[in-house]
């Protein structure tokens, strides 16, 4: 019915996830253990997963997966996001605004947190041209060519 991103990046994931889909045999297969084999062997993998994985919803599977705890999420196209009540829980729903705009920018935070870090720029990229100089400069370009450059309507 949709799609969802299933990450089992570790051991202990690898082992919720085999009892979330009832295929606990896969523990003890080697093409699959440890993480390094499963990414050696992910075409024999998915062959196996991929019939089941399309046996439930994806809600099905959510609640599955959350159950053994492991890590999984529903993917969204643009719009479904907003009403996502983990997205909203979670404040990753924004809005960008720009000095030169009376609008704003809906957009979708990283989820992802670092230590004493926010992960949200506040405001939007500069105006077209905007940091030209700067850039120029931080490339090596004298002042001296960069206004040969604006003289020549470059830029």
């Amino acid at each position: 019915d949709s799609h969802l991103v299933v990450a089992v990046g570790s051991d202990r994931d690898w082992r919720g996830y085999c009892h979330a889909i009832e295929r606990e045999e896969l523990l003890d297969d080697d093409r699959f253990n440890p993480l390094e084999d499963r990414l050696a062997n992910k075409d024999d993998l998915y062959k196996i997963i991929d019939p089941i994985m399309t046996r439930r919803t994806t809600d099905e599977w959510l609640d599955i997966l959350r159950d053994y705890e492991v890590p999984c999420g529903p993917v969204y196209d643009t719009l479904e996001i907003w009403d996502d009540k983990y997205a909203q829980s979670e404040k990753l729903l924004e809005e960008l605004t720009k000095d030169s705009l009376s609008d704003s920018l809906p957009v979708v935070r990283y989820p992802g947190n670092f230590e004493d870090q926010d992960s949200f720029a506040e405001t939007g990229p500069p105006e077209l041209g905007a940091q030209t100089e700067e850039v120029l400069k931080a490339n090596g370009y004298s002042q001296e060519k960069i206004e040969a450059m604006k003289d020549d309507g470059i830029i």
